[in-house]
């Protein structure tokens, strides 16, 4: 089976999903591949990709083979599986969804993709698996992982209200479905009724929990990403270089050291000089992403497809203080189409309102009423509103900004790469 053949083959999958139970009962099918991975399994609302990335970097640093699974992709599904950050190769892609699609026929999308990372990890002699999960975390397909090394839970908001629950209370609680007994839990910089929650069901599972939230002081910012120190009981650094813009993913970097910590009393070697070389040469690309491009003046790509994924966007445009901003946006009609686009455009000059390729998008003009009191215009294709976006530059001090879902993000990243 060619690459493109196996992509239209799994984007109409059955629509089904499966319990745990029967999941594992598929996966015995393919030699329980999950059962030989060493796993950290990441959960949360928004800062999962970011923190797979980094932990990705720092183990590799330290001489350390891994997997990673995460989602959704930018431009390819490729992008999902990755071993020492290096792409599922198509070939090998084709191959193993062959075997998932033999063998485990009936499977989701989702189930599919999460089968066949299993599958690709469990031949590649890996030292450590990251697994981030889909949606939720109590009934997701990477749960049936049943015994990881470390459980990580990142921030946690309102987002996927159909599935999770309309509370965070609810959406809390699904997310920390991941946490397995006597495998540590780390929690990061949430509130108090979230740490309520998590503490509840780790005690319920005989595990310990790790929480801290010690705020990092950022000492410089640069569009190549900030300079901080930290200090909490678990860790103290100074003087951090962080090759991620945005003040965001500087304290998700913060949860990153917090694991890093647990994993060493479990005796696993993380060197300081790991950690370091890591967080200088980390990337995380379509989030708060600063794009290299030749048109000299500063393009900023970002997925923020959730409110508090949209505040974290707004926060970042506080770096761009006396530049005019023209924000590119679509949203997925699913979504909290007012709380994400309220806050998208609080700090923009000018608002260019386009669609995306998916039936999900909402309708440019039904995203008019959240932008009134902006100038605004309607364009259709993104890539027609990019160019629009540079016809209104006037000046170096311009910032085009492009955020509201993370597939006009990918979208846009690779027409803007490639124009």
């Amino acid at each position: 089976m060619k690459y493109n053949d196996a992509c239209k083959f799994l984007e109409n999958t059955a629509k089904i999903k499966h319990t745990l139970e029967e999941l594992a009962e598929f996966l015995k099918k393919i030699g329980s591949p999950h059962e030989k991975l060493r796993v950290i399994h990441v959960a949360g609302t928004n800062g999962k990709g970011g923190t797979c990335a980094m932990l990705t970097e720092i183990l590799m640093q330290s001489g350390y083979r891994v997997g990673t699974f995460t989602s959704p992709h930018l431009s390819d599904y490729t992008e999902r599986i990755r071993v020492n950050g290096l792409e599922m190769p198509r070939v090998d892609f084709a191959n193993h969804f062959e075997v998932v699609h033999k063998f485990c026929p009936g499977l989701s999308f989702f189930e599919t993709l999460t089968f066949m990372a299993f599958l690709y990890f469990s031949r590649a002699e890996l030292d450590f698996v990251i697994i981030e999960t889909g949606i939720g975390g109590r009934l997701d397909a990477t749960n049936v992982v049943a015994n990881p090394i470390l459980s990580v839970i990142t921030s946690i908001d309102i987002d996927h209200t159909d599935i999770l629950g309309e509370t965070l209370e609810e959406i809390a609680k699904e997310k920390a479905g991941i946490i397995r007994q006597n495998s540590p839990v780390v929690l990061y910089f949430n509130n108090e009724m979230v740490y309520n929650v998590v503490k509840e069901i780790a005690d319920e599972k005989g595990t310990v929990l790790y929480f801290d939230k010690a705020s990092p002081n950022i000492t410089k910012r640069t569009l190549d990403g900030a300079v901080f120190d930290v200090t909490s009981e678990y860790f103290s650094y100074e003087s951090l270089r962080l090759n991620l813009f945005g003040d965001y993913q500087v304290r998700n970097a913060c949860g990153v050291l917090l694991c890093v910590s647990v994993l060493r009393s479990q005796n696993l070697e993380i060197p300081p000089e790991a950690v370091i070389r890591a967080f200088a040469a980390v990337t995380h690309r379509g989030r708060a992403e600063i794009l290299e491009q030749s048109l000299q003046l500063p393009i900023l790509v970002d997925g923020a497809h959730n409110p508090a994924g949209a505040a974290a966007f707004s926060e970042t445009l506080d770096f761009f203080v006396n530049y005019d901003i023209i924000l590119i946006t679509s949203i997925m009609r699913d979504k909290d189409v007012a709380g994400i686009l309220t806050r998208l455009a609080e700090k923009a000059d000018t608002v260019i309102l386009t669609n995306m390729a998916t039936r999900r998008a909402a309708p440019p003009r039904d995203l008019i009423k959240y932008v009134c009191d902006k100038m605004y215009t309607i364009e259709d294709n993104p890539h027609a509103a990019f160019e629009t976006a540079l016809s209104l530059v006037r000046h170096r001090k311009t910032l085009i900004a492009i955020g509201g879902s993370l597939c006009l993000a990918g979208d846009m990243r690779n027409y803007i790469l490639n124009r």
